[in-house]
């Protein structure tokens, strides 16, 4: 099988710095495992509708379009454009399934693989339900494991929403953090504790007797093999928004962290993948985490979310495709 494959070809690990990077990397290694051929193109450019009526299938089969929801960002008729260049499926990857009122963007394309499984609520979404394959989510087990100290609990606080529009909850949660810290309530299995956040460019240590301040967050990552050891080191994670997939929670678990996140800021088909408290209000129930921080138990679940799993799952539809 060939791919015609919209999106960088990324295969220096070092180079992952987002969720597309991910998929340019890991995603790839597993079909390329499977000896499938990928073709990359070019994703971003000025006039796109122009650049795909000329490009080269290369006798690919089908088309894949890595990042997030990607012909929903392109102007109507790119997907039928591809559509030319293979005698297969156009395909795309989502967070979920795609809506109807993205018709006149999903004329051409055959297939949306989505990371979140939303197969109970088919019947709400219309027509292009049916044009929906769930491929499920994965993480990187040589570089995400437990490695944490016996000595200090360690908590790391996500950052702040993108933009405004979505609930976001970094102030309380960090407050509650804090306030837990200072009651000693840890002290019975840890001898220390420290808390840390994620902030443009990586992770910063936060001052137990000093509130910090909050700015935006905007979009400016780290390479992933540099955050990596910093999340093996974490006992808890705490969500601090509302995520389309919340991919920072499958790689923290992997860890062996304990998931904690407000009632309604992660999908459940995504929670139900991972060892997780939820909870409500403004009060995480700390107690409960304490109980349940388990590194070996949270990593071992986590794990049955496979790169090979997902790679399976896709390379099944293309596979039967008519």
């Amino acid at each position: 099988m060939k791919l015609l494959v919209v999106g960088p070809d990324i295969r220096d690990r070092r180079k992952v710095k987002n969720f597309t990077g991910v998929q340019a990397f890991y995603l790839a290694r597993e079909l390329r495992k499977r000896g499938v051929e990928l073709h990359f193109i070019e994703a971003k450019h000025p006039d796109p509708l122009r650049y795909f009526a000329e490009v080269d299938g290369r006798g690919c089969d089908h088309v894949l379009a890595l990042g997030l929801r990607y012909f929903t960002h392109q102007p109507p008729g790119c997907a039928t454009a591809l559509s030319l260049k293979v005698q297969g499926a156009v395909t795309q990857l989502h967070d979920g399934l795609v809506h109807e009122y993205l018709a006149d963007h999903m004329v051409g394309v055959d297939c949306t693989f989505t990371f979140r499984d939303d197969s109970t609520r088919t019947k709400e979404w219309g027509r292009y339900a049916k044009s929906n394959h769930y491929i499920g989510w994965a993480a990187d087990p040589e570089l995400l494991y437990p490695e944490q100290s016996e000595r200090t609990l360690r908590i790391l606080i996500d950052h702040p929403y993108y933009k405004g529009g979505t609930p976001d909850h970094t102030v309380e949660v960090t407050r509650d953090v804090l306030d837990f810290a200072h009651t000693g309530k840890w002290r019975e299995r840890w001898q220390s504790i420290r808390v840390h956040r994620l902030v443009n460019g990586g992770v910063e240590n936060v001052d137990l007797n000093s509130p910090p301040s909050f700015a935006p967050f905007d979009r400016k990552h780290i390479p992933f093999e540099e955050i990596a050891p910093r999340y093996r080191k974490t006992n808890v994670y705490m969500v601090t928004h509302k995520e389309s997939v919340g991919l920072t929670c499958l790689e923290l678990a992997y860890c062996g962290a304990q998931v904690v996140a407000p009632k309604g800021l992660i999908y459940q088909d995504r929670l139900d993948t991972i060892r997780h408290v939820q909870y409500e209000g403004c009060r995480a129930p700390w107690s409960l985490i304490l109980e349940s921080i388990d590194p070996v138990a949270s990593a071992t679940f986590a794990r049955e979310q496979t790169w090979d799993k997902v790679a399976d799952r896709m390379l099944r539809w293309l596979g039967d495709y008519r």
